[in-house]
């Protein structure tokens, strides 16, 4: 999948993992190098999620995570926010469009 970030356009694979408390973690790799480009979901551990469902980090280094929601590589779950700090973290699902590499 392409994205834009900085004036540049990254080919980019998605990987999962998941986090200590077993919640769905998925980062963005680079496809030509394989170099990391971002890591998409947060671990809210004290939310409540539904079942297939993750937080996105859409803001700061992480605007360019809306071009995949647009893509429908991820579904983004109207009004399910929740506040972390200063911002307010999406839920999402993920879309008829998500692919992850296997490694």
């Amino acid at each position: 999948m392409k994205i834009r970030f900085l004036n540049e356009t990254y080919n980019i694979y998605l990987r999962e993992d998941r986090y200590g408390n077993g919640r769905l973690a998925i980062r963005a790799y680079i496809a030509e190098t394989g170099e990391p480009f971002g890591v998409i979901t947060t671990n809210l551990p004290d939310e409540e999620l539904g079942e297939g469902e993750f937080f996105v980090k859409t803001y700061s280094e992480n605007v360019w995570v809306h071009q995949l929601i647009e893509q429908e590589v991820f579904e983004e779950l109207p009004g399910r926010y929740v506040s972390s700090g200063f911002v307010e973290i999406a839920t999402c699902k993920k879309g008829k469009n998500y692919v992850t590499k296997t490694y």
